[in-house]
């Protein structure tokens, strides 16, 4: 459709026009020109009309300059993609896939996204492009009323569908991410347990044979279990008392992607770990000779700590140890480096 009125934005390249369409009243026949602007350019030999949103001449020009520093980095137009919200949502997923993220984190997502799934199509929300953040709302009190999540839980699955439509965005699916100007304040964690040492004496005292290095390593060098999991017998050092920590995460590595070393406590851990068998390469094995299974691991300590007449047993997990840890070398007021010297 021809513009009329047609006027040339000065310094643009590709060189662009901004004018009116024009329209036919169904109802009396007549031609009228509709108010807002439009951009005319040519690219790559084709013609090409995008609409400015805009009413005001000036505005009109803004948005034309906008444009065309779009056009000169090389973005065209989006069009809106045709995909549903289970397509772009399982598309999503085989991108966290590809990411190799931790497995931990994969279950995650694939939980959260399949509900998002159930949900949008109950509420015959076919296509990604039409979902709005009236929808996000609705989806919101879905999970609080119906699926009875807890306000961490939501702001954790509200960010998720956010990052998917961001994602979505960012590569062709969509022309716009309509969920992009809201924003969702932080619910902060609660209040983590943290093990005293006396509590930790007691575990110690009460706990299996074979569970006894696992828990003291945790207590006593900080580390997270996937680290004490896939730690080898090459990585400790009796020589220099230090652990070598490189392994744990996703893809191998620790969480926060550093090696780091580990002071070997002399008296509570060395030896301990000096009178482990070495079946294997890894340090620490269940009775039955496999790998350490953490579901299994803490599913005990919450039981030990119910036998030790604890509070509130089943607050306590694994990674206690590692705030308790934080704890024993803040009291001291002692560096990282020194703390077990």
């Amino acid at each position: 459709m021809k513009l009329i009125d047609k006027q040339i934005v000065e310094a643009t390249k590709p060189t662009i026009y901004i004018g009116k369409r024009t329209y036919k009243n169904k109802r009396t026949g007549q031609v009228r020109v509709a108010k807002p602007y439009w951009a005319e350019y040519f690219s790559n030999g084709r013609q090409y009309q995008e609409p400015l949103g805009v009413t005001n001449m000036t505005a009109a020009v803004r948005a034309a300059y906008a444009l065309a520093e779009r056009l000169e980095r090389g973005q065209q137009k989006v069009r809106d993609s045709r995909r549903t919200v289970q397509e772009l949502a399982d598309s999503y997923y085989a991108r966290c896939e590809a990411r190799s993220l931790a497995r931990k984190t994969l279950v995650k997502y694939k939980g959260q996204l399949e509900r998002f799934k159930e949900w949008s199509k109950s509420e015959s929300i076919r296509r990604a492009r039409t979902f709005s953040p009236d929808d996000l709302f609705a989806y919101r009190n879905y999970l609080a009323e119906q699926c009875r999540l807890s306000e961490k839980s939501m702001y954790n699955e509200t960010i998720v569908i956010k990052q998917l439509f961001k994602w979505a965005a960012k590569n062709g699916y969509l022309s716009r991410n309509l969920l992009e100007p809201l924003r969702f304040e932080k619910v902060k964690s609660p209040k983590q347990p943290c093990f005293t040492i006396e509590q930790v004496e007691l575990l110690l005292s009460n706990a299996e044979r074979w569970t006894v290095p696992m828990f003291t390593t945790l207590a006593f060098t900080g580390m997270r279990i996937g680290e004490l999991q896939q730690l080898h017998w090459e990585d400790v050092d009796f020589d220099h008392n230090v652990v070598h920590i490189h392994r744990g995460g996703s893809g191998s590595r620790p969480k926060d992607k550093e090696d780091g070393f580990i002071p070997i406590h002399a008296r509570k851990l060395k030896p301990l770990l000096q009178s482990l068998p070495r079946r294997c390469e890894l340090v620490f094995l269940m009775p039955d000779g496999r790998k350490v299974s953490p579901k299994k691991l803490r599913r005990y300590l919450k039981n030990l700590c119910r036998q030790c007449g604890f509070e509130n047993p089943w607050q306590y997990k694994l990674h206690t140890f590692r705030h308790f840890f934080a704890s024993y070398r803040a009291q001291r007021n002692l560096s990282y480096k020194y703390v077990l010297e």
